[in-house]
């Protein structure tokens, strides 16, 4: 395999001796030929010139999934974190930062650089807030970076966004108030619905007389 211009690549050729695999670096437009010789010694004289076109790198891109929102946590609670991570070429890592009381200098919570997709990698991870590190109060502001796996490494960082710390008992009483509102809606729009039924039964009985 020889580029126009460049020297000649070694092709390695396959036990079936039919096809022939090789891997070189594309940094700019070219096109190139393949030279093939068989057992006998007799060569393909003029071979057809194939086109490279290449594409540059996309920077990756990062999305906090959930919660995706500014939040509170139960101290000694957890924090359900599912964020996504895509690339063109592949996620390399994600690492989740975060500053505990406007502190100036990020801390980092936890890495991972192992995805069943690259492309599209994700993560799904209970993020611990125990009592010997955090506070009732402690306001915590956090994101995500993502690296791609290209030479010369991309990243990208998702939307920041903070978290409260509160008593566990605060947080079980928020909770069930919320509950207790989606409850009481709920409970109206059944209402709702019902009355909308019996209207119609009523109407299709006058129809019917």
């Amino acid at each position: 395999m020889r580029f126009d211009g460049g020297e000649p690549l070694k092709l390695y050729v396959g036990m079936d001796g039919m096809s022939g695999t090789v891997r070189f670096p594309v940094q700019k437009d070219g096109s190139y030929r393949i030279f093939v010789t068989d057992e006998q010694g007799y060569a393909n004289r003029d071979p057809v010139p194939h086109t490279i076109k290449a594409t540059a790198d996309q920077p990756p891109l990062v999305k906090v999934l959930e919660p995706g929102k500014d939040t509170t946590v139960p101290l000694d609670g957890k924090l359900r974190l599912i964020v996504r991570g895509s690339d063109d070429f592949g996620v390399a890592g994600m690492r989740l930062w975060c500053k505990v009381n406007n502190a100036e200098t990020p801390t980092q919570v936890n890495e991972w650089k192992q995805f069943a997709d690259p492309k599209t990698a994700s993560v799904n991870w209970e993020w611990p807030f125990p009592a010997a590190q955090y506070k009732v109060g402690d306001l915590v502001a956090y994101y995500v970076e993502v690296t791609d796996n290209c030479p010369t490494p991309n990243t990208d960082k998702s939307q920041e966004y903070k978290l409260t710390v509160e008593a566990a008992q605060k947080v079980a009483e928020e909770l069930k108030q919320k509950y207790s509102d989606w409850e009481m809606k709920l409970d109206k729009v059944l209402k709702l619905q019902r009355e909308a039924r019996q209207e119609a039964g009523g109407a299709v009985e006058e129809k019917a007389q």
